[in-house]
């Protein structure tokens, strides 16, 4: 098994095609399909099961993904030794939409300007950061609530909250009860998504019948759904704050209800670069 066989292995891994992997690496794809069969044949497991076009990592095919990583991380680092070069540490960062939304950017500007390491992004579902970062294909994950493996290590950051929001001159009071509620069309984030959990888990024990008009991927589209009039949003906080401010919005809050949630860091418990979560927490605690 070659170094290039691992990099082939660790494309196809992050595209979960073939032919995406192909593309991306210049190969054929015929010549990445041998590589992973040949690699299969001399470890003696599948490292991927395949579904029609697409394939996914066998579980024993995820624990492989962490120590090729690990070994293309090391090899890296050696080949920029070698060459007399200054070594950039190389961190993949995973982050929930919400998170990557509004704070991504300017929390990590201040990493990327000292030029000490070398960063790719991934804006993704709550549940597919953890598994990236599980797996890893991922460094870094920033997740909101949610629910994360003992192989992890949660570090939370701050807390956010859900508000409901609606135009200046919708017919909705400034408080209601849940029963109330159930007159609004509400325009929600979708199934699955980390916002979505926390509305779900606040209203789960309560017996309410909810109208939902709209469900969406973009917290931003459903802000602008309820500056237009649409029905009342549940979305981040920091989303509607400058249409609140501009007096585009106004907030409504529900009698007996909270949807606070905490935003985490996590990262495997040996990860590659543990002093980059000291450095993130510092950081925020600054800007606090």
């Amino acid at each position: 098994m070659t170094i290039k066989d691992l990099r082939v292995f660790v494309a196809v891994a992050q595209f979960e095609n073939i032919t995406q992997a192909a593309s991306y690496l210049y190969m054929s794809q015929p010549q990445v399909s041998l590589m992973i069969k040949e690699m299969e044949d001399e470890i003696g497991f599948p490292l991927f099961t395949r579904v029609k076009k697409r394939i996914h990592l066998s579980p024993k095919g995820e624990e492989f993904l962490s120590y090729a990583n690990k070994v293309l991380y090391t090899f890296q680092e050696m080949e920029d030794f070698t060459r007399g070069e200054q070594k950039k540490k190389r961190v993949v960062v995973s982050s929930s939409l919400s998170m990557g939304e509004v704070f991504l950017s300017p929390l990590f500007k201040p990493f990327e300007e000292t030029g000490e390491y070398e960063f790719t992004y991934r804006i993704e579902p709550g549940d597919q950061v953890v598994n990236n970062i599980e797996s890893g294909r991922s460094d870094i994950g920033f997740i909101e609530g949610g629910s994360y493996g003992q192989d992890l290590d949660a570090t939370p950051l701050f807390l956010d909250r859900l508000v409901l929001v609606s135009s200046q001159n919708y017919p909705i009071p400034e408080r209601l009860s849940l029963e109330e509620l159930g007159n609004y069309p509400l325009l929600l984030r979708n199934l699955g998504s980390g916002t979505r959990a926390i509305f779900d888990s606040a209203l789960a024990s309560k017996s309410v019948r909810l109208y939902i008009k709209a469900e969406s991927v973009s917290n931003l589209a459903l802000v602008e759904m309820a500056k237009n009039g649409f029905g009342v949003a549940v979305v981040p906080f920091a989303f509607a704050k400058k249409s609140i401010d501009d007096g585009q919005l106004k907030t409504s809050g529900i009698e007996g209800v909270s949807f606070e949630r905490t935003f985490t860091l996590i990262m495997r418990k040996k990860a590659l670069y543990p002093e980059l979560s000291k450095m993130i927490v510092q950081s925020l605690s600054k800007k606090k």
